[in-house]
């Protein structure tokens, strides 16, 4: 179990890495993988937007929810 929490915790880490690090874009391309059916964490990305958002307000709540729509609408015509 501690281990399975460890695995839990690097993986948010790094997504909080990398939305601290591409901002909008890597919320759009995580939605947009995940919403061609490709199994990827992109509702837990925008999770972490969202949080971020929130609590630092380094981001844009507005520009989270155009840019993960964005990204649902490419991922799924991509998909399609």
């Amino acid at each position: 179990m501690e281990k399975l929490k460890q695995m839990i915790h690097l993986a948010t880490s790094d997504l909080v890495r990398l939305l601290a690090t591409y901002g909008y874009l890597a919320v759009l391309l995580f939605v947009a993988i995940e919403s061609t059916g490709i199994p990827f964490p992109g509702e837990t990305m925008l999770l972490v937007a969202a949080i971020t958002a929130g609590t630092t307000h380094h981001l844009s709540i507005l520009l989270i929810i155009v840019v993960a729509a964005c990204g649902a609408i490419l991922g799924d015509n991509l998909g399609f």
